[in-house]
């Protein structure tokens, strides 16, 4: 088994302006964030990916794939909301949020 491994970039478009978020990972990484996912609830609601040698829920690499087009994200926190919540604290994100078919 390798070392979790995940890194978040910034990919840059054509002008140089961010454009689209990466999540880099291999298998390792990608089961110890599904497990850290599914422990989200109502009361511990967050988690934070950082870089190893603080203290995590999840060690972010600092190395960037592709340095010509891509910035290195130092820090994720992933929030996890209820609607209610939303509804209660953050009525404008919940504008025109119909349900998925």
């Amino acid at each position: 088994m390798s070392k979790p491994r995940i890194t978040a970039v910034v990919k840059k478009d054509a002008e140089g302006e961010p454009a689209e978020v990466f999540l880099y990972l291999n298998p390792e990484e990608r089961d110890l964030l599904v497990k850290e996912l599914l422990h989200l609830d109502e009361r511990c609601d967050h988690l934070h990916i950082q870089p190893e040698e603080w203290t995590v829920d999840l060690p972010l690499q600092m190395k960037v794939y592709n340095p010509e087009d891509e910035v290195v994200i130092p820090h994720v926190k992933m929030m996890y909301r209820l609607d209610a919540w939303d509804e209660k604290y953050f009525p404008h994100v919940m504008k025109d949020n119909s349900p998925r078919d």
